[in-house]
């Protein structure tokens, strides 16, 4: 058993979802660096539902932020925005400044849909 998967199983047995989602998180990174984009997907968006309701906006920021860059391996670009957009917003929240490489490859991912229109 993972460490990731060990995190989740503990914050499910003591009804902890920090826990749930830092598990959950981390094991759908793991299926996207493996290129199981499609198994990532539903783990990181119950990461993303779980850090919400456990009110961990740092965490959802991040997690956002990796849908967003999944979501582009899975040619999903109006995903892909939404995602990184709120993610940066989050962030924003906070006084964090944008990630400019974040702010750059929403800015080209717009610029390409606009010229397919």
């Amino acid at each position: 058993m993972s460490h990731a998967q060990a995190t989740y199983e503990l914050g499910i047995d003591n009804k902890n979802k920090r826990y749930q989602h830092l598990g959950l998180g981390n094991i759908a990174a793991i299926h996207a660096a493996a290129g199981r984009y499609q198994e990532a997907e539903p783990l990181m968006l119950s990461s993303i539902e779980l850090a919400r309701e456990n009110r961990d906006q740092l965490d959802e920021a991040s997690y956002l932020r990796n849908l967003g860059l999944l979501y582009l391996k899975l040619l999903n670009p109006y995903g892909a925005i939404s995602a990184l957009e709120q993610s940066q917003g989050i962030y924003g929240d906070f006084h964090i400044p944008s990630d400019p490489a974040i702010t750059r490859l929403v800015g080209e991912i717009k610029s390409i849909l606009n010229e397919k229109k």
